[in-house]
């Protein structure tokens, strides 16, 4: 246990160079990085769903916990053993649990970071954690061997279960069937936005993947196809808002005589206040004359 404080102590002296630089992209982060919401106890829940698969493997996860936490002694065959199961125990314990405080606290006090892709890192310990458990279910009935291979089994079958459920599953924007509605609608000439600007990137892999390919997407975005989206760092929407443009034409005021098509994606999730939006600022100025909604991507066109 020693050795692993001198360790993390040995890597935080190492890591105090990147600390400045941390703390400012923290700061931005709160600034911007407000699509993500602000959990609660729920969400930690459905990250640990995500990291199993299905509720079954999490189940048996929590009840082989339990089980680990109640049993009254360890039984390894030396105290050297022993203390080498807990050591590990502190350690994976340590690894799971304090980046799921930190990002869950700082979340609720300061601005939201909490996503489950952000938390992966924590897989492997959880993974230890449980192979820990079910060792110890062996250990615990040595006269029933075969019990912890039956839970292994099980695991995994029904583990390639969800994971056959997953690749059969359609539930991801569908970037293709947006692609082609434009190709197919929108004319020469006309101006196509997309908010948020970051799904840029999927619908350009099916609407010009050799854009997709370019190091600056958005400016071969304009240049070929006039698709715009406002700058990650404008605030959202007044004339002068900066936009993505390249050519000097990086203002709202210099689209608003063109047809304009509005590619909202989730918008109920990423923007809070519809009035203060892409979509608000161009329908008080233009009207609306199609409409399309494909999945949680919604397509307006204003004239």
């Amino acid at each position: 246990m020693l050795n692993w404080f001198i360790g993390q102590s040995v890597l935080l002296l190492l890591f105090i160079p990147w600390l400045l630089n941390l703390f400012r992209q923290i700061t931005h982060s709160a600034l911007s990085i407000m699509w993500i919401p602000r959990p609660d106890v729920s969400i930690v829940a459905f990250t640990l769903y995500d990291f199993f698969g299905n509720y079954f493997v999490l189940f048996t996860f929590i009840i082989l916990i339990v089980a680990f936490i109640l049993t009254k002694r360890f039984r390894p065959k030396t105290v050297m053993s022993e203390t080498a199961d807990k050591n590990k125990l502190i350690l994976l314990s340590l690894w799971i649990l304090l980046p799921f405080l930190l990002v869950f606290i700082y979340s609720l006090l300061f601005s939201s970071l909490y996503a489950t892709r952000y938390l992966l890192f924590t897989l492997p310990a959880i993974y230890l954690l449980f192979a820990m458990t079910i060792d110890r279910l062996g250990r615990l009935m040595p006269k029933r061997e075969f019990i912890p291979w039956i839970v292994v089994c099980v695991v995994m079958i029904s583990s390639l279960i969800s994971v056959a459920d997953q690749v059969s599953r359609v539930d991801k924007d569908d970037w293709k069937a947006v692609s082609d509605y434009i190709k197919q609608n929108a004319k020469e000439g006309e101006v196509v936005f997309i908010d948020p600007f970051y799904q840029q990137q999927p619908f350009s892999y099916y609407y010009d993947i050799s854009c997709f390919k370019e190091h600056d997407i958005y400016s071969c975005n304009f240049n070929k196809d006039r698709i715009l989206s406002l700058d990650w760092n404008a605030e959202c929407c007044s004339d002068t808002s900066k936009l993505t443009a390249t050519d000097g034409k990086d203002g709202f005021k210099d689209y608003l005589n063109d047809i304009i098509w509005l590619i909202s994606a989730k918008p109920e999730l990423y923007s809070h206040d519809m009035n203060n939006s892409l979509f608000g600022y161009f329908d008080n100025r233009k009207n609306i004359t199609a409409s399309k909604e494909i999945g949680q991507i919604k397509i307006y066109k204003f004239e």
